[in-house]
């Protein structure tokens, strides 16, 4: 967090159930029929001819002979309904039953079924992965620390361009890097879909344009206005809001109120509460405007002065120690009063428990969002 005081460092920014198959049910054997005799021993087997076979049953309906007691009778008619007549088996040795189409398309399905069952079971105990899509929330800002110079962040004539977006252009910005966003688990709405009541204020040397109290304003509405009642460039607090509290990409268990009541952590000195008076997304963006205009307009009231060098401290750790700074220009300065720590050289391969993100955090994210912030210094 930051502010006018002792202000807080940064951190470094960048958010199946298991079923076993359903056990399959005994599936029963094809059974033999169940009116047939028990199978004769050798010696009982005789031949027997058609009119024995009729003397033995009496008169019949039926034009053709009728296999006597003891032979496979269920297997018979079935072998007559598929078409294979009623001829007889001679006795003997008996071969193994083949299955007709329907028993083939049972077991076919019977064991399609069961595979597809334990493909079910392996793909359902697969664990999840973590991996977050694009529409569960939104895409990660990674920082370029391209040409990055901790004396010289940002130009002054960059920093102090009020123009440098519109509100129409403000509100599609965030429309984009917040697209995905989903609201947090207390119900906080996204950046791109929160509307806030703002206040009067009146117009000040640091806030030459005042603000006009409305209810419901868009989070861009109120960013666009803040910028231009103070002349700070909207992109400058738009970087804010992200350096701060990460609200351009907050999302589900990271989005809460709280980071709306210290967006920009303004008066939110490290290791103290935030003062409540600047509590609320339109007091922060004032706050901060007016702020960093204060730096601007009364450079000699504060710590770090563009041009003379200071020690500044790497952490609120004094164990971490502390390096010199000679700032380049005002912007530059208004950074570093705002968060009064340096970067130390363990910064660029990922920090250390004495590493303060803030400005680097600053240079990193609006390089990434919106270009070179030092043009004056391109070649």
């Amino acid at each position: 967090m930051s502010g006018p005081d002792a202000l807080s460092r940064d951190a470094p920014a960048a958010s199946g159930f298991a079923q076993s198959a359903p056990a399959c049910g005994n599936i029963a054997a094809m059974s033999r029929p169940a009116d047939r005799p028990t199978r004769r021993s050798p010696q009982s087997r005789t031949r027997h001819t058609a009119a024995d076979h009729r003397a033995a049953r009496g008169t019949s309906a039926r034009s053709r002979s009728t296999p006597p007691r003891g032979t496979r009778l269920a297997r018979a008619a079935r072998a007559g309904a598929r078409g294979h007549g009623s001829r007889r088996r001679r006795g003997g040795r008996r071969h193994p039953r083949r299955l007709g189409p329907v028993g083939i398309f049972l077991t076919a399905f019977l064991t399609t079924l069961l595979v597809g069952l334990l493909v079910i079971n392996a793909v359902e105990t697969a664990p999840a992965s973590p991996t977050p899509t694009a529409a569960t929330r939104p895409t990660a800002i990674a920082r370029d620390m391209t040409g990055f110079d901790a004396e010289h962040i940002i130009d002054d004539d960059v920093f102090y361009d009020s123009s440098a977006m519109t509100a129409t252009e403000v509100a599609a910005f965030i429309d984009t890097v917040n697209a995905g966003c989903q609201s947090g688990v207390d119900g906080t709405p996204c950046l791109a879909d929160a509307t806030f009541d703002t206040e009067d204020r009146q117009a000040s040397t640091a806030c030459p344009g005042g603000y006009t109290a409305t209810t419901g304003e868009t989070a861009a509405e109120v960013i666009s206005q803040v910028a231009t009642s103070c002349d700070i460039n909207p992109r400058v607090l738009l970087v804010l809001l992200q350096k701060e509290q990460g609200l351009l990409t907050a999302s589900g268990l990271t989005l809460n109120e709280s980071r709306y009541q210290a967006a920009t952590g303004y008066a939110c000195p490290d290791g103290q509460e935030c003062d409540p008076e600047y509590a609320g997304f339109f007091r922060q963006l004032y706050g901060a405007a007016s702020q960093f205009q204060t730096y601007r307009l009364d450079p000699a009231g504060f710590q770090v002065v563009a041009g003379t060098t200071t020690q500044l401290a790497y952490s609120p750790n004094a164990l971490c120690g502390s390096g010199e700074l000679t700032p380049a220009n005002q912007a530059t300065a208004g950074l570093y009063n705002y968060t009064p720590y340096l970067a130390n050289t363990a910064a660029a391969d990922g920090g250390d428990d004495c590493t303060s993100w803030g400005n680097w955090n600053f240079y990193g994210y609006y390089r990434t969002l919106f270009g070179d912030p030092t043009p004056s210094t391109a070649d």
